[in-house]
């Protein structure tokens, strides 16, 4: 096996451009009630938490800006992780504005509060996006959808063996990502949105 193109494909999986999507996806498919004005709402927050991002990000990897979509350089991420912090929040005011259900407006202004805590770290220190946001969407799932999400924790140790055998992070950075991603986002259901759980 060649173990560089097994670790590069986890790598690709959880990887925070498709796990971002696909969190708000599922969510929106859980909601109790949906009507055709609503799917304007998913669309908002794929355009937001995905497709917008990844435009910027490959503009920037296009311009020589960067090595590639990863953004591997840390000193690198402080532009795209500060644009994409105000671009959640202005995206959290908007479905707050549009009465979005309000799942949606909670997991959007959670992705925008962890995201500028990961932005602050990554100041002084590479802190892996991959495992926030695997932690985010266990976290969420778990606490809203039901326990058995949890489960999916014990997928951790793989993004750790790829993200440290591509080279990316040190086990500590992928630990503290998903650490930061998981805990915060328990957190931030339980104090904040009661209601919901």
């Amino acid at each position: 096996m060649n173990h560089n193109y097994f670790a590069k494909s986890i790598s690709n999986i959880i990887h925070p451009l498709i796990l971002s999507p696909l969190t708000f996806t599922i969510l929106f498919f859980n909601l109790p009630m949906r009507h055709g004005f609503s799917y304007l709402y998913l669309i908002i927050t794929l355009f937001s938490i995905s497709i917008i991002p990844f435009a910027y990000v490959w503009k920037m990897k296009t311009e020589g800006k960067i090595e590639n979509i990863d953004i591997p350089d840390r000193k690198q991420r402080q532009e795209p992780f500060i644009k994409g912090t105000i671009l959640f929040l202005i995206t959290s005011f908007l479905l707050i504005i549009l009465r979005a259900p309000q799942r949606l407006v909670l997991i959007m202004i959670i992705y925008t509060i962890n995201t500028a805590l990961a932005t602050l770290i990554t100041k002084y220190w590479k802190i892996s996006v991959h495992g926030l946001s695997f932690g985010i969407p266990i976290a969420t799932f778990g606490m809203i959808l039901s326990k058995r999400y949890f489960y999916f924790s014990t997928l951790l140790p793989l993004l750790i063996y790829s993200r440290v055998k591509l080279k990316a992070h040190s086990i500590a950075q992928v630990i503290a990502g998903f650490s930061l991603g998981f805990i915060l986002t328990v957190l931030q259901i339980k104090l904040l949105w009661p209601d919901l759980l």
